[in-house]
């Protein structure tokens, strides 16, 4: 009897350790089958004024920084904040690289503000890491304080094999018009140079009519452009674009581009740089999901 005792008690602790293993398993096994250890990122983002989101916004990238190789990197470019943004990017500068650009950055439209700086940083990435497997462009206000860290390398593990360029976050619900360009979803111009030219339409038509919420398990949608907060890139496929910040030409058609709006989403001119030189396997994934606005 106490043998059987004793060899009952074994093999309760026995299956008590497998289930624990297997608790583990599950929960480990996204990293560790796409193997993220072994690749590297660098995250990027612009940051003035975000004195507010700041803290948890870098205490979210670096633990995503460190689901990676251990020569992953963060690097943010700020200028000209009036809040508390230096002090907070000093604070973190163990995990954070930074970039000043005060009085630099001199264009009255932040668009372009935003292209110059976005430009400086991809320039940084492909300078200092070229052999880099990813870059994570980064928005630094809040739309990532819900994120959950581990759904990175669970989303490149998905999309490992697959042909792929650059792949963004899904919110519920979708905000980012401006950025998005896609023949699936329908929305192929500027939406605000649209509301420029047909006021009478307005945002209803231009733009909310275009953000709704996108099942989580819906199929991944080719886009031209997209953005909404977080985007994740392959390094190699940035080479050469360029952010832009300014329409050269209006996305409706008119002759005269100084009667359009003036302001350009800056990740449409950067998109279509990558279609143009071989890399538009652009999608939204809508399983990558951040905060809803």
């Amino acid at each position: 009897m106490k043998i059987r005792n004793i060899l009952l008690i074994l093999l309760c602790i026995i299956i008590v350790f497998v289930i624990a293993c297997l608790i583990v398993r599950i929960k480990m096994n996204i990293t560790e089958g796409f193997q993220s250890q072994q690749k590297r990122v660098v995250i990027v983002g612009c940051a003035r004024n975000v004195g507010s989101y700041l803290d948890k916004t870098l205490e979210k990238l670096v633990q995503i920084k460190n689901l990676f190789h251990t020569d992953s990197r963060i690097v943010v470019a700020e200028n000209d904040s009036t809040d508390n943004t230096k002090e907070i990017l000093r604070k973190h500068a163990d995990n954070v690289t930074l970039l000043n650009y005060d009085g630099k950055v001199g264009s009255p439209l932040r668009t372009e503000r935003l292209a110059y700086l976005r430009n400086e940083l991809m320039d940084y990435a492909h300078k200092n890491y070229s052999n880099y497997d990813y870059i994570i462009n980064a928005d630094l206000d809040s739309v990532i304080h819900s994120l959950d860290p581990s759904d990175i390398p669970r989303t490149l593990k998905k999309w490992e094999g697959k042909p792929w360029d650059a792949v963004f976050a899904n919110c519920h619900p979708y905000y980012d018009i401006w950025a998005l360009r896609s023949k699936d979803i329908g929305c192929t111009v500027d939406c605000w140079d649209a509301v420029h030219h047909d006021p009478r339409g307005g945002i209803n038509k231009h733009i909310s009519q275009f953000q709704k919420n996108i099942p989580r398990d819906a199929e991944p949608i080719l886009v031209d452009s997209a953005f909404g907060g977080f985007g994740i890139y392959r390094l190699s496929s940035t080479k050469d674009c360029k952010y832009n910040g300014r329409p050269r030409i209006c996305s409706l058609g008119y002759s005269d581009v100084s009667k359009c709006y003036q302001e350009l989403c800056e990740h449409v001119p950067f998109h279509e740089d990558m279609k143009r030189n071989g890399h538009g396997n652009l999608y939204i994934d809508p399983d990558l999901m951040l905060n809803s606005h």
